[in-house]
């Protein structure tokens, strides 16, 4: 095949797919070794593996070389947060969560096609609102991106869903969260 073929310049186009795997995998039993894409993990994830099984999992993992332990970098993570704020996930997403969205904007940074690896749904929304592809691994994963808002459910009145407070300013009802829109989810890999 000679190298300016249609065809060769598509495999040269092509990006290495790489998994950003979250700690709802470990603790659900992830299996790293059977994987064959490079494998990372956000530094922070060790706060959210609190049982004995989950945590011995991502250290054979780690020492066997299957899961590299990365750093988000600061725009990584602005950029998660960003997201975040967007969908009106901030509030419910963990540190560690926007950590792996920040991987994830890290690795594509470099070249790379990050899949994140999660059954967690808000996760799922914030990565697919981000652009990036997701896997579940127990649950079904999410079939439509969703955006949020809060509302009074005495007033009904509406906040955006960064509100800083629980109770509403007009009438001191709780605040609930509510979607208020949704997409189509675009690229899962199940």
């Amino acid at each position: 095949m000679n190298s300016g073929s249609p065809l060769t310049r598509k495999v040269s186009l092509s990006k290495e797919k790489v998994y950003v795997v979250d700690s709802s995998a470990f603790i659900e039993g992830y299996p790293p070794h059977l994987i064959e894409e490079k494998q990372y993990v956000p530094a922070a994830i060790e706060e959210e593996l609190r049982d004995q099984r989950s945590r011995s999992l991502l250290d054979a993992a780690v020492r066997s070389g299957d899961v590299i332990v990365m750093v988000p970098s600061d725009r990584g993570v602005k950029l998660a947060e960003e997201v975040a704020e967007k969908t009106g996930e901030a509030k419910v997403l963990s540190k560690v969560d926007k950590h792996v969205v920040a991987l994830a904007f890290d690795l594509a940074a470099e070249g790379y096609e990050p899949v994140i690896v999660t059954d967690d749904y808000a996760l799922q929304n914030v990565a697919c609102k981000a652009g990036f592809t997701f896997k579940s691994l127990m649950r079904d994963g999410i079939r439509n991106v969703v955006k949020w808002k809060l509302y009074c459910s005495s007033c009904r009145r509406s906040y955006p869903p960064d509100y800083p407070d629980e109770t509403c300013e007009v009438c001191g009802g709780q605040l609930k969260r509510v979607r208020y829109r949704r997409g189509k989810v675009h690229g899962v890999s199940h």
